[in-house]
């Protein structure tokens, strides 16, 4: 894969009918640690593999909004997979949580019996370039 992060997409958009928008992404904190395991903590890279970027909404771009940050936490089924999310913190607030949740909801992470963790902490940052 180009550039970006491994197993990550990058999403770019721009509004129909109005001056281009820069790019906006969505950035995965995969530094942040998640839980103390054996071998120390796991990073949110290592705890869930398999993530999806949210979109940018482009309303915060309408509103020229162009950076946000939602912390989630992520509440795991048995086989890993999300199936509850839970907003900690936005910034602005209205803006980035549905596109959090939205993709959040198809991360896989790894198994609680895995982890001993049935829940993980997400940070999503959002800016424009």
């Amino acid at each position: 894969m180009e550039g970006g992060q491994p197993g990550l997409q990058k999403t770019e958009h721009s509004s129909a009918g109005k001056t281009a928008q820069p790019p906006a992404e969505a950035i995965l904190d995969h530094e942040e640690k998640t839980i103390a395991g054996n071998a120390g903590p796991l990073t949110l890279a290592q705890h869930c593999p398999q993530r999806t970027k949210p979109l940018f909404p482009s309303v915060a771009l309408r509103d020229g909004i162009d950076t946000g940050r939602v912390l989630l936490r992520l509440h795991l089924a048995v086989d890993g997979s999300v199936h509850r999310v839970e907003v900690l913190e936005a910034s602005p607030r209205g803006y980035f949580e549905a596109a959090s949740e939205a993709a959040t909801l198809k991360w896989r992470c790894l198994p609680p019996a895995q982890t001993g963790q049935d829940s993980v902490r997400a940070p999503i940052h959002f800016e424009v370039h």
